[in-house]
């Protein structure tokens, strides 16, 4: 679980998001405080990248990606 200005986010037991929708660049940011990653423009580029391509490439095999 993750709270987020007030409101807990569900994760799996692995941390990944129970529900992709919740995902937002807050979501991000918290997720990498707990990883101990400071996000670049270059993560953010590359995060960006990989959300269109699962969400825009492959939509009808996007839950097996999340």
């Amino acid at each position: 679980m993750i709270e987020i200005q007030g409101k807990q986010i569900e994760t799996d037991s692995s941390g990944y998001l129970a529900n992709t929708d919740d995902w937002n660049e807050e979501v991000a940011k918290a997720i990498a405080q707990q990883e101990n990653i400071e996000l670049s423009p270059a993560h953010w580029e590359v995060i960006y990248f990989v959300r269109d391509f699962i969400k825009n490439i492959i939509p009808h095999r996007q839950s097996e990606c999340w």
